[in-house]
């Protein structure tokens, strides 16, 4: 007997597979998209289906062109309205009615963090030169002093860890002078940094005395006072539980900045560049950099700036300022700090770190979108990589030109040579090989990079301290307690040295 047709066969199984119940995104997920998903739908008036596409790729948030619909129909979102002009955007800040204090804050915070960062480069786009901002070296020794702290703090050293925070908050002041992009990356990164130690009180005494000094300099609707009051607001409403989301927050908003910063690579914006810490940077940058480190190895030649394309009207005398800022810059670092000579086996340190970071990171940015890794290594190694490629003609010009031994290696080269040394000590647990570099070699190579950081910043530089704290580690690790103490006594009396202005009672 023939069965009916819409009846199934017996003993036939169901292969297709069950549907996987969607799960229903929380506000706190949609709060922390919120300036992403407007970028996308209002101002660049992408499709839903593309939007759909790109946040489940990029963000991993799947959630349905329904769940969109309705999300966008709650926040006000129209594709078709007309731009508000930039005075307008940046006073408002649409007001969900279901955010949570805390929400509301932290959405303040990224939304201001943004369009500031983006009307950076918008408002810049055809301007040239840069304004002018304080020397790189004053940039990083700003951050420097300020992890000397924590360092000291960590080694129960509270009396000199006092005039070390009087000292760093009397630099800090350089710090605000910055662009937007810069400053950001900068000001939470280290932030961030202090809070992870779970040093507290320093990240609200850094926040309190920033907040202030912005309150004198900037106009009270500038977004950096936005960014500051809601960080405050934050640290006054959480819980001491809830207290432990604020480095993540810091570091969602320092990605965010971080993107914009490497999506609107500029070779005019050398300046910008150099003014940002990039070498011992705590936080993993996002996974454009591997993108944007073909750009810059591409972009950036030993004449960068000179063939760079630059639009036809542009004038003359915009190209020469660069270059003439550029110079001064150069020639401030290409000088010896110290009158020492540089460690004999430069060259060869310089050649075998150089190629291994070279190698490391053409392996890694060759992989583009599809590399799954820490991104932390490539921003060491970019930075070191892009200095070499601007600085290296620059020092054959002052090397053809004179025979002191000195000047055939300018110091920011020897300070470049060291942050390879040192970057290419830390990827070796990385780098998939089983031998551990020995304990006498370990010893070697930090005494390398104390030389060289004397070399290039003088010995009482913050680098060279937090340094001779790794050799004294090293020295104590390979069974050398003498000459450990030694090395412990000396960054001690140069630490003292380098706060000699602070006076004893102010801390």
């Amino acid at each position: 007997m023939a069965l009916p047709i819409l009846v199934p066969r017996p003993g036939r199984l169901d292969l297709s597979p069950a549907k996987e119940p969607q799960r229903v995104l929380t506000q706190d997920e949609w709060a922390a998209m919120y300036s992403e998903l407007e970028r996308l739908y209002v101002r660049e008036r992408r499709r839903l289906r593309y939007i759909v596409l790109h946040m489940a790729k990029t963000y991993g948030l799947k959630a349905t062109e329904q769940m969109y619909k309705k999300r966008f129909a709650k926040w006000g979102f129209h594709k078709n309205n007309r731009r508000q002009a930039p005075a307008l955007i940046s006073s408002s800040l649409p007001k969900e009615p279901n955010l949570s204090p805390h929400d509301y804050q932290a959405l303040s915070i990224f939304n201001n963090v943004q369009k500031w960062s983006i009307s950076f480069f918008e408002s810049l786009a055809l301007q040239v030169p840069l304004p002018s901002h304080p020397w790189p070296e004053k940039i990083i020794k700003i951050s420097y002093t300020f992890k000397l702290v924590t360092d000291l703090l960590c080694r129960g050293r509270g009396d000199l860890a006092g005039r070390m925070a009087r000292k760093a908050f009397l630099l800090v002041e350089d710090l605000l002078k910055l662009e937007g992009p810069a400053l950001v990356w900068n000001l939470l990164e280290l932030m961030h940094y202090i809070l992870t130690l779970q040093h507290g009180q320093l990240f609200q005494l850094l926040l309190t005395h920033v907040t202030a000094l912005t309150s004198e300099w900037k106009p009270k609707n500038h977004p950096l006072q936005a960014v500051l009051r809601g960080l405050l607001s934050l640290t006054r409403i959480l819980t001491i539980s809830d207290a432990r989301s604020l480095p993540h927050l810091l570091e969602k908003v320092w990605v965010l900045n971080a993107e914009i910063l490497f999506d609107r690579f500029d070779p005019r914006f050398f300046q910008l560049y150099f003014g940002i810490h990039w070498d011992s940077c705590s936080l993993r940058p996002p996974a454009t950099i591997v993108s944007a480190a073909n750009k810059w190895f591409s972009h950036i030649k030993a004449k960068h700036i000179c063939t760079a394309d630059v639009e036809s009207d542009k004038s003359e005398v915009h190209l020469e300022d660069i270059l003439a800022q550029e110079d001064r810059m150069l020639r401030s670092l290409l000088a010896p700090c110290i009158e020492k000579l540089p460690p004999r086996n430069y060259k060869i340190l310089c050649t075998s770190n150089i190629t291994a970071l070279r190698d490391y990171g053409d392996a890694i940015a060759g992989k583009g979108c599809n590399f799954k890794g820490d991104t932390a290594p490539l921003l060491r190694i970019l930075a070191c990589l892009v200095k070499v490629k601007v600085i290296d003609e620059r020092a054959a010009l002052a090397e053809s030109d004179t025979d002191n031994e000195a000047m055939r290696m300018p110091r920011v080269h020897a300070g470049n040579v060291a942050c390879a040394i040192r970057t290419s000590m830390d990827l070796r647990p990385q780098d998939g090989s089983d031998a551990s570099m020995p304990l006498s070699k370990v010893v070697e190579q930090n005494r390398s990079i104390v030389a060289l950081r004397e070399y290039a910043h003088g010995e009482t530089d913050p680098r060279v301290l937090r340094d001779m704290w790794r050799l004294e580690e090293a020295l104590v690790a390979a069974g050398k307690r003498g000459d450990a103490l030694r090395v412990k006594n000396m960054a001690l009396y140069r630490l003292s040295q380098y706060i000699q202005d602070i006076p004893m009672d102010s801390a």
